[in-house]
């Protein structure tokens, strides 16, 4: 209960504060899915990215002026939906205030097995992702 809402083996709050055109188009894409393997798939990627926001919220407040945090993180994608964690980081950050200084693909992933299927060349494949933000 202590961690970020990551995966579904916990019960976790359902409630969720955070408004993104792009993660909510994301999550609808996951609401229609077919073989997803749990259906609160759809609201852990939500609540993830809420409690995202918060930390990005917390980070900005005690970042100084001009001060960067540079952030690695890697995409995903449940039942064939590609999730772009970096863009979307990328968008609710500049909508806290951050500058987005850039963002720098540092490899590209392999799905899982499953997901690879699924995915095949429909989509880019999965990356790990740096995105520099900066506090004006």
């Amino acid at each position: 209960m202590r961690t970020m809402r990551s995966h579904i083996q916990v019960n976790w709050d359902r409630n969720v504060r955070i408004e993104s055109a792009m993660l909510d188009k994301t999550v609808a894409e996951l609401n229609k899915a077919d073989g997803l393997w749990s259906t609160r798939i759809p609201l852990m990627v939500h609540a993830y990215f809420d409690d995202l926001s918060t930390i990005l919220i917390d980070l900005y407040k005690i970042l100084k002026k001009r001060g960067e945090a540079w952030i690695v993180i890697g995409t995903s994608a449940y039942g064939g939906i590609h999730i772009p964690v970096d863009l979307i980081t990328a968008d609710l950050a500049t909508s806290i205030g951050y500058d987005l200084d850039s963002i720098h693909c540092l490899r590209h992933l392999r799905a899982s097995g499953q997901q690879w299927k699924k995915l095949g060349k429909k989509t880019n494949p999965l990356r790990e992702s740096l995105l520099i933000l900066r506090k004006p």
